[in-house]
Protein backbone atom coordinates (compact mmCIF):
# COMPACT_ATOMS: atom_id res chain seq x y z
CA UNK A 1 0.00 0.00 0.00
CA UNK A 2 1.66 3.45 -0.93
CA UNK A 3 2.58 5.80 1.83
CA UNK A 4 0.47 8.38 0.37
CA UNK A 5 -2.82 6.12 1.25
CA UNK A 6 -1.35 5.87 4.22
CA UNK A 7 -0.73 9.39 5.38
CA UNK A 8 -3.74 11.19 3.43
CA UNK A 9 -6.26 8.40 3.50
CA UNK A 10 -7.91 5.78 1.40
CA UNK A 11 -10.57 7.29 -1.39
CA UNK A 12 -13.60 4.85 -1.57
CA UNK A 13 -15.26 6.18 -4.24
CA UNK A 14 -15.02 9.11 -6.94
CA UNK A 15 -15.82 11.81 -5.28
CA UNK A 16 -13.02 10.62 -3.00
CA UNK A 17 -10.84 10.38 -5.19
CA UNK A 18 -11.25 13.70 -6.50
CA UNK A 19 -10.94 15.08 -2.80
CA UNK A 20 -7.54 12.66 -2.57
CA UNK A 21 -5.58 14.40 -6.07
CA UNK A 22 -6.55 12.63 -9.46
CA UNK A 23 -3.22 12.66 -10.70
CA UNK A 24 -1.50 10.76 -7.72
CA UNK A 25 -4.34 8.50 -7.75
CA UNK A 26 -4.18 7.73 -10.69
CA UNK A 27 0.29 6.85 -10.63
CA UNK A 28 -0.83 4.98 -7.54
CA UNK A 29 -3.60 2.92 -7.80
CA UNK A 30 -4.06 0.46 -6.32
CA UNK A 31 -7.22 -1.98 -5.09
CA UNK A 32 -7.00 -3.10 -1.41
CA UNK A 33 -8.10 -6.95 -2.89
CA UNK A 34 -7.41 -8.30 -6.03
CA UNK A 35 -10.56 -9.04 -8.05
CA UNK A 36 -10.10 -13.18 -8.09
CA UNK A 37 -10.56 -12.42 -4.31
CA UNK A 38 -13.87 -11.40 -4.85
CA UNK A 39 -14.58 -13.95 -7.67
CA UNK A 40 -13.60 -16.62 -4.90
CA UNK A 41 -15.79 -14.69 -1.91
CA UNK A 42 -18.76 -15.33 -4.56
CA UNK A 43 -17.70 -18.66 -5.38
CA UNK A 44 -17.66 -19.79 -1.74
CA UNK A 45 -21.38 -17.98 -1.02
CA UNK A 46 -23.29 -19.24 -4.18
CA UNK A 47 -22.12 -22.88 -3.39
CA UNK A 48 -23.12 -22.38 0.13
CA UNK A 49 -26.60 -21.25 -0.97
CA UNK A 50 -26.93 -24.01 -3.31
CA UNK A 51 -25.54 -26.70 -0.58
CA UNK A 52 -28.49 -26.27 1.36
CA UNK A 53 -30.85 -25.42 -0.93
CA UNK A 54 -33.98 -28.00 -1.05
CA UNK A 55 -35.45 -29.74 -4.06
CA UNK A 56 -38.81 -28.10 -4.99
CA UNK A 57 -40.36 -31.70 -3.96
CA UNK A 58 -38.66 -31.54 -0.81
CA UNK A 59 -39.48 -28.37 1.00
CA UNK A 60 -41.45 -26.32 -1.75
CA UNK A 61 -42.09 -22.84 0.72
CA UNK A 62 -38.04 -22.88 1.09
CA UNK A 63 -37.37 -23.80 -2.64
CA UNK A 64 -39.61 -20.87 -3.66
CA UNK A 65 -38.67 -18.39 -1.20
CA UNK A 66 -34.99 -19.16 -1.80
CA UNK A 67 -35.17 -18.81 -4.61
CA UNK A 68 -37.19 -15.25 -5.39
CA UNK A 69 -34.38 -14.25 -3.44
CA UNK A 70 -31.54 -15.38 -5.38
CA UNK A 71 -29.65 -11.93 -5.43
CA UNK A 72 -28.83 -12.23 -1.80
CA UNK A 73 -25.78 -14.45 -3.39
CA UNK A 74 -24.75 -11.59 -5.58
CA UNK A 75 -25.31 -8.38 -2.60
CA UNK A 76 -23.77 -10.58 0.13
CA UNK A 77 -20.90 -11.55 -2.21
CA UNK A 78 -20.40 -7.39 -2.66
CA UNK A 79 -21.29 -6.58 1.08
CA UNK A 80 -18.48 -9.50 2.39
CA UNK A 81 -15.64 -8.34 -0.34
CA UNK A 82 -16.58 -4.76 0.74
CA UNK A 83 -15.87 -4.90 4.46
CA UNK A 84 -13.24 -7.40 3.55
CA UNK A 85 -11.27 -4.55 1.83
CA UNK A 86 -11.76 -2.04 4.32
CA UNK A 87 -10.27 -4.96 7.05
CA UNK A 88 -7.74 -5.27 4.97
CA UNK A 89 -6.69 -1.49 4.57
CA UNK A 90 -6.52 -1.29 8.41
CA UNK A 91 -4.06 -4.24 7.89
CA UNK A 92 -2.19 -2.58 6.00
CA UNK A 93 -1.54 1.00 7.76
CA UNK A 94 -4.61 3.15 6.33
CA UNK A 95 -6.27 5.05 9.14
CA UNK A 96 -9.25 6.81 6.88
CA UNK A 97 -10.92 6.42 4.23
CA UNK A 98 -12.23 9.28 1.97
CA UNK A 99 -16.00 9.41 1.18
CA UNK A 100 -15.99 12.76 -0.87
CA UNK A 101 -15.39 15.54 1.18
CA UNK A 102 -15.90 13.19 4.50
CA UNK A 103 -12.56 11.81 6.03
CA UNK A 104 -13.77 8.63 7.96
CA UNK A 105 -11.69 7.00 10.40
CA UNK A 106 -10.98 3.27 9.28
CA UNK A 107 -12.57 1.96 12.26
CA UNK A 108 -15.52 3.79 11.86
CA UNK A 109 -15.63 2.80 8.21
CA UNK A 110 -15.00 -0.62 9.32
CA UNK A 111 -18.14 -0.58 12.34
CA UNK A 112 -20.32 1.65 9.64
CA UNK A 113 -19.63 -1.76 7.09
CA UNK A 114 -20.26 -4.32 9.16
CA UNK A 115 -24.45 -4.41 9.75
CA UNK A 116 -26.16 -5.77 6.85
CA UNK A 117 -28.17 -2.59 5.88
CA UNK A 118 -29.05 -3.08 2.87
CA UNK A 119 -31.36 -6.23 3.89
CA UNK A 120 -34.23 -3.71 5.08
CA UNK A 121 -34.14 -2.81 1.63
CA UNK A 122 -33.89 -6.50 -0.15
CA UNK A 123 -37.50 -6.92 -0.09
CA UNK A 124 -40.14 -4.97 2.16
CA UNK A 125 -44.35 -4.93 1.58
CA UNK A 126 -46.05 -2.29 -0.13
CA UNK A 127 -47.47 0.78 1.58
CA UNK A 128 -50.69 1.86 0.97
CA UNK A 129 -49.58 4.89 -1.47
CA UNK A 130 -47.49 2.29 -3.61
CA UNK A 131 -50.73 -0.04 -3.62
CA UNK A 132 -52.39 3.11 -4.96
CA UNK A 133 -49.65 4.00 -7.38
CA UNK A 134 -50.18 0.36 -8.82
CA UNK A 135 -53.53 0.02 -8.93
CA UNK A 136 -53.46 3.12 -11.32
CA UNK A 137 -50.57 1.82 -13.28
CA UNK A 138 -52.76 -1.75 -13.66
CA UNK A 139 -55.65 0.70 -15.49
CA UNK A 140 -53.08 2.45 -17.48
CA UNK A 141 -51.65 -0.87 -18.81
CA UNK A 142 -54.61 -2.45 -19.29
CA UNK A 143 -56.70 -0.67 -22.36
CA UNK A 144 -60.69 -0.87 -21.77
CA UNK A 145 -62.41 -0.63 -18.55
CA UNK A 146 -63.45 -4.58 -19.18
CA UNK A 147 -59.59 -5.67 -19.10
CA UNK A 148 -58.56 -2.67 -15.93
CA UNK A 149 -60.97 -4.48 -13.62
CA UNK A 150 -59.53 -7.72 -14.28
CA UNK A 151 -55.94 -6.31 -13.68
CA UNK A 152 -57.49 -5.08 -10.19
CA UNK A 153 -59.92 -8.02 -9.88
CA UNK A 154 -57.83 -11.14 -11.37
CA UNK A 155 -60.52 -13.78 -9.99
CA UNK A 156 -62.39 -12.34 -12.56
CA UNK A 157 -60.16 -12.84 -15.30
CA UNK A 158 -59.56 -15.85 -18.30
CA UNK A 159 -57.29 -18.37 -18.75
CA UNK A 160 -55.53 -16.98 -21.20
CA UNK A 161 -51.84 -15.31 -20.90
CA UNK A 162 -51.08 -12.72 -17.92
CA UNK A 163 -47.69 -10.53 -17.99
CA UNK A 164 -46.48 -8.47 -14.78
CA UNK A 165 -43.74 -6.31 -15.87
CA UNK A 166 -43.60 -3.90 -18.91
CA UNK A 167 -45.89 -5.06 -21.43
CA UNK A 168 -44.56 -2.95 -24.28
CA UNK A 169 -40.77 -4.47 -23.70
CA UNK A 170 -40.03 -5.22 -27.30
CA UNK A 171 -38.77 -9.07 -26.15
CA UNK A 172 -42.47 -9.50 -24.51
CA UNK A 173 -43.71 -8.42 -27.98
CA UNK A 174 -41.67 -10.86 -30.03
CA UNK A 175 -42.49 -13.42 -27.81
CA UNK A 176 -46.53 -12.98 -27.54
CA UNK A 177 -46.91 -11.42 -31.08
CA UNK A 178 -50.56 -11.02 -31.45
CA UNK A 179 -51.32 -12.34 -27.99
CA UNK A 180 -49.99 -9.44 -26.31
CA UNK A 181 -53.35 -7.86 -27.52
CA UNK A 182 -55.44 -9.88 -25.43
CA UNK A 183 -53.04 -10.73 -22.32
CA UNK A 184 -53.82 -9.16 -18.98
CA UNK A 185 -51.42 -7.05 -17.02
CA UNK A 186 -51.51 -7.54 -13.27
CA UNK A 187 -48.54 -5.97 -10.85
CA UNK A 188 -48.08 -7.67 -8.05
CA UNK A 189 -47.53 -4.67 -5.50
CA UNK A 190 -50.95 -4.05 -6.11
CA UNK A 191 -52.12 -6.59 -3.65
CA UNK A 192 -51.62 -7.26 -0.41
CA UNK A 193 -48.55 -9.23 1.01
CA UNK A 194 -48.63 -11.85 3.48
CA UNK A 195 -48.19 -11.84 7.70
CA UNK A 196 -45.04 -13.39 9.26
CA UNK A 197 -46.99 -14.08 12.16
CA UNK A 198 -49.57 -16.23 10.41
CA UNK A 199 -46.71 -18.56 9.18
CA UNK A 200 -47.30 -22.05 10.17
CA UNK A 201 -44.75 -22.95 12.38
CA UNK A 202 -42.92 -25.78 10.24
CA UNK A 203 -42.74 -23.40 7.56
CA UNK A 204 -41.26 -20.54 9.72
CA UNK A 205 -38.12 -23.20 11.09
CA UNK A 206 -37.61 -24.91 7.43
CA UNK A 207 -36.98 -20.96 6.49
CA UNK A 208 -34.82 -20.24 9.64
CA UNK A 209 -33.25 -23.79 9.70
CA UNK A 210 -31.96 -22.77 5.96
CA UNK A 211 -30.93 -19.46 6.58
CA UNK A 212 -28.55 -20.43 9.70
CA UNK A 213 -27.12 -23.47 7.23
CA UNK A 214 -26.92 -21.18 4.63
CA UNK A 215 -24.55 -18.55 6.73
CA UNK A 216 -22.90 -21.65 8.34
CA UNK A 217 -21.94 -22.62 5.07
CA UNK A 218 -20.11 -19.45 4.15
CA UNK A 219 -18.40 -19.01 7.62
CA UNK A 220 -17.26 -23.02 7.07
CA UNK A 221 -15.27 -21.63 3.94
CA UNK A 222 -14.86 -18.03 4.56
CA UNK A 223 -13.74 -18.08 8.55
CA UNK A 224 -12.60 -14.58 8.58
CA UNK A 225 -16.07 -13.07 8.04
CA UNK A 226 -17.50 -15.23 11.09
CA UNK A 227 -17.34 -11.89 12.62
CA UNK A 228 -19.44 -10.08 9.61
CA UNK A 229 -21.71 -12.60 9.89
CA UNK A 230 -23.05 -12.43 13.10
CA UNK A 231 -26.26 -12.95 15.46
CA UNK A 232 -28.14 -9.46 13.91
CA UNK A 233 -26.79 -10.18 10.31
CA UNK A 234 -28.76 -14.41 10.71
CA UNK A 235 -31.69 -12.26 12.53
CA UNK A 236 -32.25 -9.66 9.73
CA UNK A 237 -32.13 -12.28 7.17
CA UNK A 238 -34.45 -14.72 8.39
CA UNK A 239 -36.56 -11.65 8.81
CA UNK A 240 -36.75 -10.97 4.87
CA UNK A 241 -36.83 -14.69 3.95
CA UNK A 242 -39.55 -15.04 6.42
CA UNK A 243 -41.47 -12.05 4.63
CA UNK A 244 -40.87 -13.28 1.40
CA UNK A 245 -42.20 -16.41 2.26
CA UNK A 246 -45.44 -14.66 3.75
CA UNK A 247 -45.73 -13.04 0.32
CA UNK A 248 -45.71 -16.25 -1.73
CA UNK A 249 -47.87 -18.23 0.52
CA UNK A 250 -50.60 -14.78 0.71
CA UNK A 251 -50.29 -14.34 -3.40
CA UNK A 252 -50.29 -18.54 -3.70
CA UNK A 253 -53.59 -18.72 -1.97
CA UNK A 254 -54.91 -15.78 -3.79
CA UNK A 255 -53.67 -16.96 -7.36
CA UNK A 256 -55.74 -20.34 -6.92
CA UNK A 257 -58.83 -18.64 -6.78
CA UNK A 258 -57.88 -17.46 -10.76
CA UNK A 259 -57.84 -18.55 -13.92
CA UNK A 260 -54.44 -19.16 -14.72
CA UNK A 261 -53.08 -19.49 -17.29
CA UNK A 262 -49.63 -18.51 -18.81
CA UNK A 263 -47.26 -15.56 -16.68
CA UNK A 264 -44.76 -13.81 -18.51
CA UNK A 265 -42.40 -11.60 -16.61
CA UNK A 266 -39.52 -9.15 -17.25
CA UNK A 267 -37.69 -7.98 -15.51
CA UNK A 268 -36.89 -11.46 -14.20
CA UNK A 269 -34.22 -9.72 -11.53
CA UNK A 270 -37.53 -7.87 -9.43
CA UNK A 271 -38.26 -9.01 -6.35
CA UNK A 272 -41.81 -8.53 -6.09
CA UNK A 273 -42.11 -10.20 -10.13
CA UNK A 274 -40.40 -12.94 -8.75
CA UNK A 275 -42.42 -13.63 -5.78
CA UNK A 276 -45.52 -13.26 -7.77
CA UNK A 277 -43.59 -16.49 -10.20
CA UNK A 278 -43.53 -17.90 -7.43
CA UNK A 279 -46.79 -18.27 -6.30
CA UNK A 280 -47.61 -18.63 -9.46
CA UNK A 281 -46.07 -21.30 -10.23
CA UNK A 282 -46.99 -23.33 -6.90
CA UNK A 283 -50.50 -22.62 -7.60
CA UNK A 284 -50.07 -24.82 -11.02
CA UNK A 285 -49.54 -22.22 -13.53
CA UNK A 286 -46.64 -21.77 -15.95
CA UNK A 287 -44.36 -19.02 -16.01
CA UNK A 288 -42.41 -17.57 -18.87
CA UNK A 289 -39.25 -15.47 -18.28
CA UNK A 290 -38.73 -12.75 -21.51
CA UNK A 291 -35.09 -11.80 -21.96
CA UNK A 292 -33.32 -8.01 -21.13
CA UNK A 293 -32.47 -6.72 -24.94
CA UNK A 294 -29.95 -6.45 -27.54
CA UNK A 295 -28.04 -9.25 -26.00
CA UNK A 296 -27.51 -11.49 -28.79
CA UNK A 297 -23.33 -11.40 -29.07
CA UNK A 298 -21.75 -11.82 -25.50
CA UNK A 299 -21.60 -14.94 -23.75
CA UNK A 300 -21.45 -14.61 -19.76
CA UNK A 301 -20.92 -17.84 -17.14
CA UNK A 302 -22.61 -16.13 -14.25
CA UNK A 303 -25.87 -14.86 -16.15
CA UNK A 304 -29.29 -15.87 -15.61
CA UNK A 305 -29.49 -19.46 -17.02
CA UNK A 306 -27.04 -20.07 -14.52
CA UNK A 307 -26.75 -18.14 -11.68
CA UNK A 308 -30.33 -19.06 -10.17
CA UNK A 309 -32.10 -16.37 -11.87
CA UNK A 310 -33.95 -19.12 -13.83
CA UNK A 311 -35.06 -21.65 -11.28
CA UNK A 312 -38.65 -20.64 -10.82
CA UNK A 313 -39.19 -20.38 -14.65
CA UNK A 314 -41.00 -23.50 -17.17
CA UNK A 315 -39.60 -21.37 -20.46
CA UNK A 316 -37.49 -18.69 -20.92
CA UNK A 317 -37.79 -16.67 -24.47
CA UNK A 318 -35.13 -14.92 -26.03
CA UNK A 319 -35.73 -12.87 -29.43
CA UNK A 320 -33.13 -14.15 -31.84
CA UNK A 321 -31.14 -17.02 -33.18
CA UNK A 322 -28.12 -15.38 -31.21
CA UNK A 323 -29.43 -15.32 -27.95
CA UNK A 324 -30.93 -18.82 -27.97
CA UNK A 325 -27.61 -20.23 -29.63
CA UNK A 326 -25.21 -18.36 -26.25
CA UNK A 327 -27.92 -19.13 -23.60
CA UNK A 328 -27.70 -23.09 -24.74
CA UNK A 329 -24.14 -22.30 -24.67
CA UNK A 330 -23.59 -20.87 -21.72
CA UNK A 331 -25.42 -23.32 -19.87
CA UNK A 332 -23.65 -26.55 -21.44
CA UNK A 333 -20.55 -25.45 -20.73
CA UNK A 334 -20.61 -23.04 -17.53
CA UNK A 335 -23.20 -25.55 -15.91
CA UNK A 336 -23.50 -24.98 -12.07
CA UNK A 337 -25.57 -26.05 -9.59
CA UNK A 338 -28.04 -23.25 -10.08
CA UNK A 339 -28.30 -23.57 -13.74
CA UNK A 340 -31.89 -23.71 -14.86
CA UNK A 341 -33.07 -26.54 -17.49
CA UNK A 342 -36.21 -24.76 -18.37
CA UNK A 343 -37.05 -24.72 -21.86
CA UNK A 344 -35.54 -21.94 -24.00
CA UNK A 345 -38.24 -20.53 -26.67
CA UNK A 346 -37.62 -17.66 -29.17
CA UNK A 347 -40.31 -15.55 -30.47
CA UNK A 348 -40.11 -13.56 -34.00
CA UNK A 349 -36.43 -11.90 -34.51
CA UNK A 350 -37.66 -8.23 -32.74
CA UNK A 351 -34.63 -6.53 -34.48
CA UNK A 352 -35.51 -6.31 -38.70
CA UNK A 353 -36.71 -3.11 -38.35
CA UNK A 354 -34.13 -1.30 -36.20
CA UNK A 355 -31.70 -2.88 -38.23
CA UNK A 356 -33.04 -1.41 -41.05
CA UNK A 357 -33.25 2.00 -40.07
CA UNK A 358 -30.25 2.19 -38.24
CA UNK A 359 -28.44 0.54 -41.66
CA UNK A 360 -30.09 3.54 -43.34
CA UNK A 361 -27.63 5.89 -41.56
CA UNK A 362 -24.37 7.38 -43.24
CA UNK A 363 -20.98 5.93 -42.94
CA UNK A 364 -18.12 8.12 -41.65
CA UNK A 365 -15.26 8.32 -44.32
CA UNK A 366 -13.25 9.52 -41.47
CA UNK A 367 -12.76 9.37 -37.50
CA UNK A 368 -12.73 12.26 -35.95
CA UNK A 369 -15.42 12.15 -32.40
CA UNK A 370 -14.69 9.02 -31.14
CA UNK A 371 -17.98 8.23 -27.86
CA UNK A 372 -16.46 6.04 -25.08
CA UNK A 373 -19.21 4.57 -23.87
CA UNK A 374 -18.91 4.19 -19.66
CA UNK A 375 -19.07 1.46 -17.66
CA UNK A 376 -21.43 1.79 -14.90
CA UNK A 377 -19.80 3.36 -11.70
CA UNK A 378 -20.78 1.90 -8.76
CA UNK A 379 -17.99 -0.18 -7.34
CA UNK A 380 -19.47 -2.99 -8.62
CA UNK A 381 -17.56 -6.13 -8.66
CA UNK A 382 -19.13 -8.48 -11.14
CA UNK A 383 -18.89 -12.83 -11.32
CA UNK A 384 -17.18 -13.92 -13.92
CA UNK A 385 -15.76 -10.80 -14.87
CA UNK A 386 -12.34 -10.47 -12.97
CA UNK A 387 -11.34 -6.77 -12.58
CA UNK A 388 -14.24 -5.62 -14.13
CA UNK A 389 -15.21 -3.01 -11.17
CA UNK A 390 -15.64 0.98 -11.29
CA UNK A 391 -12.55 1.76 -9.65
CA UNK A 392 -10.44 -0.16 -12.38
CA UNK A 393 -12.42 0.74 -14.80
CA UNK A 394 -12.39 4.33 -14.04
CA UNK A 395 -8.66 4.48 -14.24
CA UNK A 396 -8.90 2.86 -17.43
CA UNK A 397 -11.04 5.30 -18.83
CA UNK A 398 -9.01 8.26 -17.98
CA UNK A 399 -5.88 6.70 -19.16
CA UNK A 400 -7.34 5.68 -22.88
CA UNK A 401 -9.29 9.22 -23.13
CA UNK A 402 -6.17 11.17 -22.87
CA UNK A 403 -4.30 9.04 -24.96
CA UNK A 404 -7.17 9.43 -27.64
CA UNK A 405 -6.87 12.96 -26.68
CA UNK A 406 -3.32 13.11 -27.07
CA UNK A 407 -4.10 12.17 -30.97
CA UNK A 408 -6.06 14.73 -32.02
CA UNK A 409 -9.57 12.69 -31.81
CA UNK A 410 -12.67 14.43 -30.12
CA UNK A 411 -13.47 12.53 -27.04
CA UNK A 412 -16.99 12.17 -25.82
CA UNK A 413 -17.65 10.42 -22.32
CA UNK A 414 -20.99 8.50 -22.83
CA UNK A 415 -22.32 8.62 -19.21
CA UNK A 416 -24.03 5.04 -18.15
CA UNK A 417 -27.27 5.94 -17.34
CA UNK A 418 -27.22 4.18 -13.85
CA UNK A 419 -24.36 5.97 -12.27
CA UNK A 420 -24.85 9.48 -13.77
CA UNK A 421 -24.57 10.94 -10.50
CA UNK A 422 -21.71 9.42 -9.04
CA UNK A 423 -19.39 10.02 -12.28
CA UNK A 424 -20.67 13.63 -12.40
CA UNK A 425 -17.51 15.64 -12.36
CA UNK A 426 -15.08 13.38 -12.44
CA UNK A 427 -13.87 12.85 -16.41
CA UNK A 428 -14.75 16.36 -17.06
CA UNK A 429 -10.73 17.73 -17.59
CA UNK A 430 -10.54 14.45 -19.81
CA UNK A 431 -13.15 14.81 -22.37
CA UNK A 432 -14.76 17.02 -24.75
CA UNK A 433 -18.15 16.05 -23.96
CA UNK A 434 -20.21 14.38 -21.41
CA UNK A 435 -23.77 13.00 -22.50
CA UNK A 436 -25.81 11.67 -20.62
CA UNK A 437 -28.83 11.39 -22.51
CA UNK A 438 -30.18 8.13 -23.61
CA UNK A 439 -27.27 5.82 -26.14
CA UNK A 440 -30.51 5.46 -28.91
CA UNK A 441 -30.25 9.39 -29.09
CA UNK A 442 -26.80 10.42 -29.33
CA UNK A 443 -25.09 7.48 -30.63
CA UNK A 444 -24.92 8.87 -33.86
CA UNK A 445 -23.46 11.73 -32.96
CA UNK A 446 -19.95 9.78 -33.34
CA UNK A 447 -17.37 8.82 -35.88
CA UNK A 448 -16.86 5.64 -33.68
CA UNK A 449 -18.04 3.59 -30.94
CA UNK A 450 -15.76 2.59 -28.45
CA UNK A 451 -16.92 -0.08 -25.69
CA UNK A 452 -15.57 -0.41 -22.45
CA UNK A 453 -16.67 -3.87 -22.31
CA UNK A 454 -19.08 -5.41 -24.31
CA UNK A 455 -21.66 -6.46 -21.71
CA UNK A 456 -24.21 -4.07 -22.28
CA UNK A 457 -27.12 -3.40 -24.60
CA UNK A 458 -25.73 -0.57 -25.95
CA UNK A 459 -23.52 -2.80 -27.50
CA UNK A 460 -25.63 -5.08 -29.57
CA UNK A 461 -27.24 -1.31 -30.60
CA UNK A 462 -24.23 -0.24 -31.94
CA UNK A 463 -23.12 -3.20 -33.98
CA UNK A 464 -26.47 -2.97 -35.96
CA UNK A 465 -25.55 0.47 -36.96
CA UNK A 466 -22.90 1.69 -39.82
CA UNK A 467 -20.98 4.06 -37.10
CA UNK A 468 -16.84 2.11 -36.56
CA UNK A 469 -16.98 0.16 -33.48
CA UNK A 470 -13.64 -0.64 -31.21
CA UNK A 471 -14.59 -3.08 -28.58
CA UNK A 472 -12.05 -3.52 -25.42
CA UNK A 473 -11.47 -7.47 -24.91
CA UNK A 474 -10.62 -8.24 -20.93
CA UNK A 475 -8.16 -11.01 -21.28
CA UNK A 476 -8.78 -11.90 -17.40
CA UNK A 477 -12.30 -12.47 -18.69
CA UNK A 478 -12.85 -13.08 -22.12
CA UNK A 479 -16.05 -15.10 -23.25
CA UNK A 480 -16.55 -15.52 -27.10
CA UNK A 481 -18.67 -18.05 -28.68
CA UNK A 482 -16.30 -18.99 -31.45
CA UNK A 483 -18.46 -18.12 -34.46
CA UNK A 484 -19.61 -15.20 -33.22
CA UNK A 485 -15.80 -14.04 -32.29
CA UNK A 486 -14.95 -15.02 -35.99
CA UNK A 487 -17.86 -12.81 -37.40
CA UNK A 488 -17.87 -10.17 -34.99
CA UNK A 489 -13.82 -9.12 -36.15
CA UNK A 490 -15.28 -8.18 -39.40
CA UNK A 491 -17.51 -5.42 -38.14
CA UNK A 492 -15.38 -4.42 -34.58
CA UNK A 493 -12.23 -3.97 -33.64
CA UNK A 494 -10.26 -5.29 -30.66
CA UNK A 495 -7.94 -4.09 -28.33
CA UNK A 496 -6.97 -6.88 -25.41
CA UNK A 497 -6.74 -5.31 -21.83
CA UNK A 498 -5.04 -7.31 -19.24
CA UNK A 499 -4.93 -6.95 -14.96
CA UNK A 500 -1.79 -6.20 -13.91
CA UNK A 501 -0.54 -7.36 -10.48
CA UNK A 502 -1.76 -4.21 -9.18
CA UNK A 503 -4.95 -5.38 -10.68
CA UNK A 504 -4.55 -1.48 -13.19
CA UNK A 505 -6.26 -2.62 -16.73
CA UNK A 506 -3.22 -2.61 -19.27
CA UNK A 507 -3.46 -1.30 -22.73
CA UNK A 508 -1.19 -0.46 -24.97
CA UNK A 509 -1.32 2.98 -26.60
CA UNK A 510 -0.16 1.66 -30.19
CA UNK A 511 -2.71 -1.04 -29.99
CA UNK A 512 -5.51 1.36 -29.65
CA UNK A 513 -4.87 4.06 -31.96
CA UNK A 514 -4.28 1.44 -34.62
CA UNK A 515 -7.70 -0.39 -33.49
CA UNK A 516 -9.23 2.92 -33.79
CA UNK A 517 -7.93 3.72 -37.38
CA UNK A 518 -8.65 -0.10 -38.46
CA UNK A 519 -12.49 0.12 -37.44
CA UNK A 520 -13.23 2.47 -40.43
CA UNK A 521 -12.75 -0.72 -42.43
CA UNK A 522 -14.87 -3.18 -40.56
CA UNK A 523 -18.27 -2.67 -41.96
CA UNK A 524 -19.72 -6.59 -42.67
CA UNK A 525 -22.69 -6.53 -40.83
CA UNK A 526 -22.83 -10.53 -41.18
CA UNK A 527 -22.91 -10.87 -37.36
CA UNK A 528 -25.93 -8.89 -37.16
CA UNK A 529 -28.09 -10.90 -39.94
CA UNK A 530 -26.29 -14.91 -38.39
CA UNK A 531 -27.04 -13.67 -34.89
CA UNK A 532 -29.91 -11.18 -34.40
CA UNK A 533 -31.98 -11.56 -37.59
CA UNK A 534 -31.85 -15.40 -38.83
CA UNK A 535 -34.21 -17.41 -36.77
CA UNK A 536 -32.51 -20.73 -36.98
CA UNK A 537 -33.47 -23.75 -38.19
Amino acid sequence: MHNSFIARGYPNNLSGVLNFGKEQWLEIYAPPLPGKRYQEIYDNISSSFSNVLPSMEKDTVVFYTAVSAYKLIYVSAMHCFAWASLKTLKEKGVKTVLDGNSRIEINDAIADAAPFRWLNKFHSQANMKLRLLEMIRTVRQNAGIRKSIAGLYPALGGQGTWITGNPAQSEVLAYLGGRNKDALCIRPAAFPGGSRSSLPQDVKSSVENFTDSFLDGIISKEPSLAELLDVSVRNAMKGVLLGIAADVLSHESRIRRWKRGELVVTPVGNISYRILAAAWRMSGGTITAASHGNSYLTILPSNSINNGALLLFDKYAVSSYGERVLTEFTRRYFKGPLTSDCEIVMGISQYHALFERLQAGTRPNRIRKIMVVGFPIDYHYYPSLIENNSHAYAHLTLRLMRVLRAHGYHVMYKAHPDTISETKGFFDSDADEIITENFTSCHDSADCLLYMQPYTTSFGFGMMTRIPVVVLNNTSSSYWHPEALELLKRRASFVNVDAGDDSALRFNAVELVAAVERSIELDDPEIVKRFALWEGA
